[in-house]
């Protein structure tokens, strides 16, 4: 489990909400939103996921590059918020939360390259 809070950046504000394919480093995740649906300079962003095996697989198919290791499932739960004025804006009722799970593809490209393909619903 991971705990972090946010600080005030020379280059902006952080963002909140769902993957986008064009994420920025102050880009933050809360499953199941728009991305970017909340903004501002300070954040609270916690994230908790258990994962477990569903196969192992070790298959790959034919010359092609590609080959498939694990299978995973994973069940996930965030809470976050966002505020302009500082920590003291942050109230225990404003948090959002979302659950979800993710399906996992743990595989090699080209015979030595890690990729993990996320299937995810929230």
């Amino acid at each position: 489990m991971q705990f972090s809070t946010g600080d005030t950046v020379k280059q902006g504000y952080f963002a909140l909400g769902g993957h986008s394919l064009f994420q920025t480093e102050f880009s933050l995740q809360l499953y199941g939103y728009k991305p970017g649906f909340l903004s501002g300079y300070y954040y609270h962003l916690g994230n908790i996921s258990y994962s477990f095996p569903i196969a192992t697989v070790f298959h790959g198919w034919g010359m092609k590059p590609l080959f498939l290791r694990h299978v995973y499932l994973s069940i996930v739960a965030n809470y976050g918020q966002v505020a302009n004025g500082g920590f003291k804006d942050f109230a225990i009722d404003s948090y959002y939360t979302s659950y979800g799970t993710e399906l996992t593809f743990a595989s090699l490209l080209i015979y030595h390259v890690p990729i993990d393909i996320k299937l995810g619903y929230a």
